[in-house]
């Protein structure tokens, strides 16, 4: 007769790894199953709220519409545009990259608001629309009246010095008293 001999480590071992795999399987029949009764049971349709929809939109439409990314007007050179302003509420605008390349050998460009008497208002530019959407400065004109006031626009208002593309700034004015109706035009 012939003796056997069995390791008990190796026993040990593999029956630890088949433990292990059992587990595995376990677990991942567990998830199926989870999975499946998630997706494929029966849920109880909730009706749209006609509210929060239109708060949806709301919001949607004033991101996209009017916003330093995206704003609510693309100003072309020697257009006036009427424009009237609301307290607390940004106007976005963007000059048009299509003109500053159409003009040729001008360096000097120029951004005008005309107003009524006793109205103030104030002029905002975002070099960051891409990366900080509310950090934008003051820009003080270089020439001002009881009616108009006139800034200087510089390059980097047009073209953008990373990608030589249209800039992705964004510019808004800010009632502070007077008549909200203005005209804005860059020439």
């Amino acid at each position: 007769m012939r003796q056997v001999r069995i390791d008990l480590n190796q026993f040990y071992i593999l029956s630890k790894n088949n433990l292990v795999n059992r587990s595995k399987y376990t677990i991942l029949l567990f998830c199926s199953g989870l999975s499946f009764y998630s997706n494929c049971s029966y849920q109880k349709e909730v009706p749209n709220d006609p509210l929060v929809q239109l708060f949806v939109i709301n919001f949607a439409n004033e991101y996209y519409s009017n916003s330093c990314k995206n704003p609510k007007l693309v100003l072309r050179k020697n257009t006036n545009h009427t424009i009237e302003l609301k307290p607390n509420e940004k106007s976005w605008f963007r000059f048009s990259y299509e003109d500053y390349k159409a003009q040729s050998g001008v360096t000097d460009y120029f951004f005008k608001i005309t107003k009524q008497s006793g109205t103030a208002v104030q002029f905002y530019t975002n070099n960051n629309c891409l990366t900080y959407a509310d950090s934008a400065y003051k820009r003080l004109p270089i020439a001002t009246s009881a009616t108009e006031d006139t800034y200087r626009l510089y390059k980097s208002d047009f073209e953008s010095y990373s990608t030589f593309g249209a800039s992705e700034n964004g510019y808004y004015l800010e009632i502070l008293s007077g008549n909200p109706n203005l005209i804005i035009r860059q020439y």
